[in-house]
């Protein structure tokens, strides 16, 4: 969990988070409702009460949108793959998968269940307008009846990665029979409607709609770079898979002991120009220590402080077998905001390093080489 990351929930096993940036917009949407929304359509409620139905329908409407990528997470889990949470922020809510669907009929299912039970809820909430006993309960109905259709159809875009943009990558690989060419094609079509948002949203502006053509065009250009994101992290992963750790880690490792002290080992740091040194003794590895553990440490405090004093133990540590792909190690450094892993046998035996700055460097040369 990121910082600007707050855990509320667990459920399914799958962490529930909210960003900082969802505060945010939930202010924003139980403010329009209770000052402008509820007021314009019933005339006669009391202030408390427009404020006491657009906080509830507020809420409604972001459980619905928790409910929609809760969709996602759980067809994901049913088809064997993981989730490692969801996330609810300004532009509504994303399920995180630990890896793309393995078949294209597993991204449609993945992809289409959202938006199946946006209407779904969409549905439901209407009924619930239509029947319910009291004019408040109607009208959050009805309010949240239409925004989770137009939830649901704007998710059907055929912009990558919206659901939509899923559904027509699913049926570009199921005709191709390539994933990476149907992520560039749909990758291609998401960045031409991400274009679309964001000329139509400036056409907008310029004719006096300010707020709505600069919100309009702000969520064509953050789909515009998730498209983009989103096909990087494809090709990276399609080109890190096909590689072995054991066949890439650094076999000579930096090692310190645990007595040296900081000076010391700044002094190698800058000599080296290593940014991480295993710390051993004995042939066993106790931690490791890196050069932003040293840069907390006061510089008058280094020459008495050992290494061992600040080291990450071995307990603490990530590491990765040599039999793993360089996409596993690296996919664990991006998650764990590590720039580096020890590999290490069945045995618990040291073999190697595998450093981020090595893979994206290698990532490089293949991009220079034609090679992606």
């Amino acid at each position: 969990m990121t910082e600007s990351r707050l855990r509320i929930a667990r459920l399914f096993g799958i962490p529930i988070s909210i960003d900082a940036s969802w505060l945010l917009i939930f202010a924003l949407v139980t403010f329009s409702l209770a000052t402008s929304y509820f007021p314009a359509r019933y005339p006669h409620w009391s202030p408390p009460a427009y404020w006491a139905v657009g906080l509830a329908t507020s809420l409604l409407f972001f459980l619905s949108v928790l409910l929609h990528e809760l969709a996602h997470s759980l067809m994901t889990q049913a088809l064997g793959q993981r989730v490692r949470g969801i996330t609810l922020f300004i532009f509504g809510g994303v399920a995180e998968l630990e890896e793309e669907p393995r078949r294209a009929l597993d991204e449609f299912l993945i992809a289409a269940v959202g938006p199946a039970t946006s209407l779904a809820l969409g549905a439901s909430f209407f009924f619930l307008g239509w029947l319910a006993p009291t004019v408040h309960v109607q009208a959050a109905g009805r309010y949240l009846g239409f925004v989770n259709v137009l939830l649901a159809l704007f998710n059907l875009i055929p912009g990558f990665p919206l659901d939509g943009g899923r559904i027509f990558r699913s049926l570009v690989w199921a005709v191709t029979g390539s994933f990476t060419r149907a992520s560039r094609i749909a990758s291609g079509v998401g960045e031409a409607v991400a274009w679309v948002f964001i000329l139509f949203g400036a056409l907008l502006a310029l004719r006096g709609l300010v707020f709505n053509g600069l919100w309009l065009a702000f969520i064509g250009w953050f789909l515009l770079n998730a498209a983009r994101t989103s096909y990087r992290q494809v090709v990276l992963e399609e080109a890190l898979k096909n590689v072995y750790v054991q066949d890439f880690m650094r076999r000579q490792v930096p090692l310190t002991s645990p007595e040296e002290t900081l000076a010391g080992l700044a002094e190698r740091i800058l000599r080296e120009g290593e940014r991480a040194y295993l710390v051993a003794a004995d042939g066993r590895v106790l931690g490791i220590v890196t050069l932003k553990d040293v840069r907390k440490v006061p510089p008058e405090a280094h020459p008495l402080t050992p290494v061992v004093q600040i080291m990450t133990p071995a307990a603490r540590l990530r590491t990765v077998s040599p039999s793993a792909t360089l996409w596993d190690a690296f996919r664990l450094m991006t998650e764990e905001d590590i720039h580096q892993i020890p590999v290490v046998d069945e045995l618990h035996r040291l073999q190697g390093l595998v450093r981020r700055n090595d893979i994206l460097r290698y990532m490089q040369m293949r991009s220079e080489l034609g090679q992606l």
